[in-house]
């Protein structure tokens, strides 16, 4: 950000460069208007700064005296912004999928910021845009299932803890009464289940799994959000297989046993990531799950 007076950078430019052609072509100036501000500082301060007769201006005494004040100024000013940019808290941008799937780390990201004097900026998206966004920087941390990050080489994740797996229903539906169900009970059964769309390294999992399970599922319906799937559930449209977090009072979460579908939720960011507020963060989630 610069303070100064757009023609004392002009200015500097000039002396930078040794010629108003190539000032003005680094300004994206033509080089007529450069040389009308030029005469305008001139005329504002009293005195020449170039002496123009040869084939190059070059700088008059005084000129000299105010090329060097300048450059004082500008680091000086430069100094001050760095200073009161250090009174701000430091941000880090995080990526969530929604506050009801990751409610069970949300008490913990508000007392950290309070304890590190940090500010946590959420940015929400899908599997997909959660990944995205860790890739190209819009945020530096990401929080979500581990199949999400697994298959992408940029990125390094910690586990936080592991889901329990359930079979999720209508209220109306025949298993609404058990305390577990097998795996290959179901296996006629129509399900619902997250679209490519959502997640490409979670659809990628969770269709492997059924296939380790000997299991080709019937799918009825995909979906690309947990908000319609768990509605699409409780509607009576198919069963899903889901953690047991995402499900409200609306459905059924009824414990799945003997199968391969397994979910675990970890906290991401890039392989490059050097912020140690980044890295202090990373940490301290992994410690506080581990308690």
């Amino acid at each position: 950000m610069a303070l100064l007076d757009q023609k004392i950078l002009y200015f500097l430019k000039v002396v930078e460069t040794g010629s108003f052609s190539g000032a003005a072509r680094a300004l994206y100036l033509s080089q007529p208007a450069l040389s009308k501000q030029m005469a305008k500082l001139e005329q504002e301060l009293g005195f020449s700064l170039f002496n123009r007769s040869g084939y190059r201006p070059v700088l008059t005494a005084k000129g000299q005296l105010f090329y060097q004040a300048c450059i004082r100024l500008d680091r000086q000013c430069q100094e001050m912004l760095d200073q009161l940019r250090q009174l701000d808290p430091p941000v880090v941008n995080l990526g969530f999928t929604g506050s009801f799937e990751n409610r069970e780390i949300l008490a913990f990201l508000q007392e950290y910021q309070k304890q590190q004097g940090i500010r946590l900026n959420f940015v929400q998206g899908d599997f997909e845009q959660c990944l995205h966004d860790l890739l190209r920087g819009k945020v530096e941390v990401s929080l979500g299932i581990e199949s999400t990050y697994r298959y992408s080489s940029g990125v390094e994740y910690e586990i936080l803890h592991s889901y329990e797996m359930c079979v999720l229903t209508s209220c109306s539906h025949p298993l609404t009464q058990r305390s577990q169900v097998d795996i290959r009970e179901i296996a006629g059964e129509g399900f619902l289940c997250l679209s490519p769309r959502f997640g490409k390294g979670f659809y990628k999992d969770y269709m492997a799994a059924f296939a380790k399970d000997r299991i080709v599922p019937r799918i009825v319906k995909e979906v690309d959000s947990f908000d319609e799937l768990v509605f699409s559930v409780s509607l009576g449209e198919g069963i899903a297989i889901a953690s047991k977090n995402v499900a409200g009072e609306e459905v059924r979460a009824i414990p799945l046993q003997g199968s391969h579908h397994a979910s675990n939720y970890v906290i991401a960011c890039r392989k490059q990531e050097s912020r140690e507020e980044v890295r202090q963060l990373m940490a301290a989630a992994k410690a506080h799950f581990q308690r």
